[in-house]
């Protein structure tokens, strides 16, 4: 039983830092499109698909560029339109031009 639990953890831990190291990075002035594939996401109607420019990658008060309580790097993008809006890097891909 034991080594079945300890079997789960590595798997579960494994396929954590897989898809964190899978995570696109984003610099100053990199063209980005928003990615928000649930439907249901209450920002979904308003930004997915859109386009537009990292302005300033956001530093919270821990001091680290990482998103309230989630770990991942966060970005201010300058959409398209002129809009202005903060997003997680898991809503953020590279452009489809």
């Amino acid at each position: 039983m034991y080594t079945l639990l300890l079997e789960i953890v590595v798997y579960v831990v494994s396929v954590y830092h897989t898809s964190r190291e899978d995570m696109t990075s984003f610099a100053l002035g990199d063209r980005v499109r928003v990615d928000i594939p649930d439907v249901t996401h209450p920002a979904y109607e308003e930004y997915h698909g859109r386009h537009g420019i990292v302005v300033q990658l956001l530093v919270h008060s821990m001091g680290m560029n990482r998103a309230k309580n989630h770990g991942e790097p966060s970005y201010r993008v300058q959409l398209d339109d002129g809009t202005i809006q903060d997003f997680g890097s898991p809503h953020l891909r590279p452009p489809i031009e």
